[in-house]
């Protein structure tokens, strides 16, 4: 990483410039030196910014990189002034500050601005990465440790008071529902940050005990009691496993030449001695069989509602009058019948496709994937295409985060100053 610059805006004098009821606003622009078939010449590739008085803004010391700055008055510029960012650079080097300069740059046609420099260059030292971070400056310079400390949380899958992770197990690891073993790249399954339950991401729906770290009169056991009447505590004894075992609670082999761990007399189930306390009482029960009988049974229940509610229509206290027939003129009532209001016509919905969109450059880029711009195929209308890595997506566990930023951008579309989400699609 080339070492950059930052750059704070602290006050403003007009000069003779007309004085001003509002403050007024400061443009930057950053341009580039690029070589083409006519030489040498400056191009813009980033935004107009426009920071505020007393902010700052970071640019990086490249060869040949001006800044201009314009003060203006809401759209129109009063004043502007170029600066060399390699001239900057030696500004803050010979200062006498530890590479902090302050000064006044006159603009033109007048007017002059204070300006506050900072310089930063990256520590590059690798090798001992303790020592980099915990020196002090060499050299009186300034330094930016790696990512200064920024740490990506990984997602918690709260369920039963767990506190699951998808985590890549480094050895042969079983699921504890289902006894299967858990396969797979990258993330393979969920890992209990709390009782260290591994199980896979499949069978997180089928988890019936709750966690508590400990299952000695825990609110697990009086749950299953109260509910099930399951309340069946293991009798483990130590054990000498002749071949390799592994825990039915964390997934993990059971070390060592003997005495690896503990199995239940009644359910042979075998733990390490140190989830011995994190296991419910739940002896000889089949979670996985448990789990899929209370889904029936929550299915069933619901299948019953719907017949019920199917029965025949309910006729409300304030119906209208009007959707009721009058009686036949033989004198017999004829029976109740009930209109449906019109519904709106189904209108036919554009699925669009890759073909439909003709992409003409590359608007931005991030860690998920890139904004592009396209234009729809024989309408003339453009529109800012995201395109995101699957994989990253799937890999990070940010499928939740995908699908809020559609929700949100799909509510939004009432709104004239928000952007608009017109279609989505995916490719394979």
């Amino acid at each position: 990483m080339a070492p950059f610059l930052r750059i704070t805006l602290t006050a403003y004098e007009m000069g003779a410039l007309p004085t001003m009821d509002s403050t007024p606003i400061c443009a930057i622009r950053i341009k580039e030196c690029v070589s083409t078939e006519r030489g040498r010449t400056l191009v813009q590739k980033k935004s107009t910014m426009f920071p505020d008085w007393g902010s700052c803004f970071d640019a990086h010391i490249y060869e040949g990189r001006v800044i201009e700055v314009i003060l203006m008055k809401s759209t129109e510029p009063l004043a502007k002034a170029t600066m060399n960012v390699s001239a900057l650079t030696e500004r803050c080097r010979v200062s006498k500050n530890k590479n902090n300069s302050e000064f006044w740059m006159d603009l033109h046609p007048s007017g002059r601005i204070q300006i506050t420099l900072q310089y930063f260059v990256e520590d590059t030292d690798i090798d001992n990465p303790k020592q980099s971070v915990r020196s002090p400056p060499q050299d009186g310079v300034l330094t930016l440790n790696k990512r200064r400390g920024a740490v990506k949380q990984p997602k918690i899958h709260a369920i039963k008071k767990h506190e699951f992770i998808a985590t890549f197990f480094h050895q042969p690891t079983f699921c504890s529902v289902c006894k299967d073993f858990v396969w797979g790249f990258n993330k393979q399954g969920y890992r209990c940050r709390q009782c260290n339950a591994a199980i896979h991401k499949k069978c997180i729906e089928k988890i019936i005990y709750k966690c508590t770290k400990t299952a000695t009169n825990s609110r697990d056991t009086m749950f299953q009691r109260e509910r099930f009447n399951v309340d069946v505590p293991h009798r483990f004894k130590t054990y000498n496993y002749k071949s390799p075992t592994f825990c039915d609670h964390c997934g993990s082999l059971l070390w060592g030449l003997f005495k690896q761990g503990l199995k239940c007399d009644d359910c042979s189930m075998n733990v390490h001695s140190a989830c011995e306390k994190k296991v419910a009482n739940l002896c000889g029960v089949d979670q996985k069989m448990l789990a899929e009988v209370l889904s029936l049974i929550a299915q069933d229940s619901n299948k019953k509602q719907v017949e019920s509610n199917d029965n025949g229509p309910e006729i409300g206290i304030y119906q209208d009058r009007s959707s009721i027939s009058e009686p036949s003129a033989g004198g017999k009532d004829s029976s109740v019948r009930l209109d449906p209001p019109p519904g709106p016509t189904p209108q036919p919905c554009l699925h669009l496709t890759m073909n439909h969109l003709l992409f003409h450059k590359v608007l931005g880029k991030g860690s998920f994937g890139k904004v592009m711009l396209a234009e729809l195929k024989g309408k003339g209308i453009f529109f800012a295409v995201k395109a995101l890595k699957k994989d990253v997506v799937l890999m990070d566990d940010d499928i939740e985060c995908t699908m809020v930023e559609k929700r949100v951008l799909s509510l939004a579309w009432n709104n004239p100053f928000l952007t608009h989400l017109y279609s989505t699609f995916q490719t394979r």
